[in-house]
Formats: structure tokens, sequence, C-alpha cells
């Protein structure tokens, strides 16, 4: 099968990636809400692997805060995680539970002042797997202030 061009027919010319632009796709309120149910679907998976007793963060707890990585501690943890992913998707209260949400990240952080031997080996800066597992609280955080310090409301999650 044979392709015709037909007179005066436009061809298109290839489109370079940089010559996209994103924000004709992507609106700031698809970016918000991408973002709102990406940190819940994050904080309720972790949050159930400690009700379900199987996070893979027990030993990091254990050599910092000991008392968490052990049942009822853990599974309250988890919990609250829990309550997190679901106050992020309620416009009413998604304020507060963003705050709170930043509030829990720095108790995770301050495992750094806490226990920094368990997060760089065999020295610092090299990061152990737990120390990546903090680092990224640091973006949790930025994405936690982004939707907390926007200048409009994010639109309502459906």
């Amino acid at each position: 099968m044979s392709t015709q061009i037909i007179p005066n027919q436009v061809i298109p010319e290839r489109v370079a990636l940089r010559d996209i632009d994103l924000s004709n796709i992507l609106s700031q309120g698809s970016a918000h809400k991408l973002l709102t149910w990406s940190l819940s679907l994050t904080f309720f998976w972790f949050g159930l692997l400690k009700v379900i007793n199987m996070s893979p963060v027990v030993g990091l707890l254990r050599h910092s805060f000991a008392f968490f990585a052990h049942q009822p501690f853990l599974g309250l943890l988890g919990l609250f995680e829990i309550l997190i992913s679901v106050g992020l998707l309620i416009p009413r209260i998604r304020k507060i539970t963003i705050s709170l949400t930043i509030l829990h990240l720095f108790g995770t952080i301050s495992v750094i002042c806490v226990a920094p031997n368990i997060l760089f080996a065999p020295y610092f800066p090299v990061l152990t797997m737990e120390g990546e597992f903090i680092l990224k609280n640091f973006i949790l955080i930025s994405a936690c202030l982004m939707l907390l310090f926007s200048n409009r409301e994010p639109a309502p999650v459906s």
C-alpha cells in the first residue's frame, strides 16, 4: 500500500520534546491532584505494611526509635500513616493533614541525629539503603509544602 501525497497537503515536521508545552497537557489543578493522590498512596502503602507487621523499616526503627519497632506501636504508627493518606483526600482537612504529615516526616528525618551511623556506610556521604529511605523524606516534605503553600486551593480530588 503506497502513501499518496495530495497537492498543498501540509506534512507535519518532527516535533522535538523541548517543543512540547506541558502546561497545555498538565494543568496546575491536575498536577495538584496527581501530587495529592501519589502522597496519599505512598502513606497508605507504608502504613498498611506497618499495620500488618511486614514493614521493611523495622530494622531502621530498632536502631533508632526501638519502641516503634514492636506492636502495638508499629501498628499505631501505621494507622497514623493510613489516616494521613485518607486526610489528604478530604479537602476540608487537607491543610491540617499536610501539616501533620510534615511533622511526621521531620520525626523520621530525626534519625539523622539519633543514629547517623546506620545512614552512612562506610562513611559520610556514602548512603546506605536506610539513608536513601530517610533522604527521600526531604522530597516528600517539599511536595507537602508545595501543596500547603500553593497560591490557590487544590481542586477537590475526585
